[in-house]
């Protein structure tokens, strides 16, 4: 079934159903879906984590003694960051990084609270000031058990009989919520953001960046549907995974965008390649033609090096005229006399003629 053309809202532009209006739609499919995903990924972590959160932003929730010495599974709960009343807090190691000859940075303290006539072994980055402390009571890691109650056991074995099966975890609970959130919520107005901007897109095409290049050119509707016969006539059109050049004009098909380049406005074109290194080590090259228009605009064009060398072939034998190659002397031309440079393109077009 065919599809009818769209107008713009005010007229601005006209689209029929040839290769702009496909490639539009297939950008703004693309951005809708891509950063519908991101939006409910992070509504789908926000749904996991929600006791997490719950307690990232109630807590911590004060606790009874009895609370704590009678309850055996606080995962179980919903308010289980928890605040409660020690009788007393006395440090018993200190946890180190970097231990080396039995030194090393301090990153944390072991303590040992006194509940009436039961202990608790409790971590903290620093000593508590108070007995008032807050955290999670979890299970006594493996490496804690061996590094700290074993020789409490082997020291003072009716010492470890006090000790209850837990430990209080004092590490910075909201932590890990400050960073989850500082990725989240920018990820989800990003990506509602750009849902927003797809619908617009779907509704406007004349607000779409492609139309906006073309509109910046001159009329949007006579420049597309000067591409779209161009590209009926292309056998590269058709597929479009790959930047091709037809009679006027240079077009790089994008995941988000569609790069095009009005043949006749190129003055300058060149490959680039950057080598990429990772710890010195050489890990691969990307390649890229660079296309500079009389209107001051550069368009880098990436790829595979034998597509970019494709581009660039048949870019400079449609555009003989136009300034080929990198160097220094071109550069600074094309930075600091742009005027001169251009008037070296148009001597060059005007001998050909």
């Amino acid at each position: 079934m065919s599809k009818s053309p769209v107008s713009a809202p005010g007229g601005g532009l006209t689209l029929g159903n040839g290769f702009v209006r496909r490639q539009i739609e297939r950008c703004t499919r693309n951005l809708q879906w891509v950063n519908a995903l991101i939006v409910l990924g992070v509504l789908a972590a926000g749904g996991l984590c929600w006791r997490y959160l719950y307690n990232f932003a109630k807590g911590p929730f004060p606790a009874t003694r009895q609370q704590v010495l009678e309850t055996k599974d606080w995962g179980a709960r919903g308010e289980y960051f928890i605040s409660f009343e020690a009788d007393e807090v006395q440090q018993v190691a200190r946890r180190v990084k970097g231990r080396s000859g039995g030194s090393g940075r301090e990153v944390g303290v072991i303590d040992v609270l006194r509940l009436g006539d039961r202990l608790l072994l409790a971590s903290f980055e620093k000593a508590p000031p108070t007995n008032r402390v807050s955290g999670v009571l979890v299970p006594v890691p493996a490496k804690m058990e061996e590094e700290v109650l074993s020789p409490i056991e082997k020291r003072e074995p009716e010492v470890a009989r006090m000790l209850l099966p837990l430990m209080l975890d004092g590490e910075d609970f909201r932590f890990p919520g400050y960073v989850g959130l500082g990725i989240g919520i920018p990820l989800f107005l990003v990506g509602l953001v750009n849902v927003i901007r797809s619908v617009r897109f779907g509704s406007n095409p004349a607000l779409h960046p492609v139309a906006r290049r073309l509109a910046a050119l001159g009329s949007a509707t006579e420049l597309a549907m000067g591409i779209d016969s161009e590209a009926s006539a292309s056998l590269a059109a058709r597929t479009a995974k790959k930047p091709f050049v037809m009679q006027s004009w240079v077009v790089a098909p994008e995941f988000f965008n569609l790069k095009v380049v009005r043949l006749p406005d190129v003055v300058w074109l060149y490959k680039r390649v950057v080598q990429h290194r990772t710890n010195f080590i050489p890990t691969g090259k990307t390649f890229a033609a660079i296309l500079c228009t009389r209107d001051g605009r550069v368009t880098e064009i990436g790829g595979r090096e034998k597509d970019v060398d494709e581009v660039l072939k048949q870019s400079a034998e449609r555009v003989p005229w136009a300034a080929t190659g990198h160097s220094p002397e071109i550069e600074a031309a094309w930075n600091r006399q742009r005027a001169e440079f251009l008037a070296a393109v148009d001597k060059r077009r005007a001998e050909r003629a």
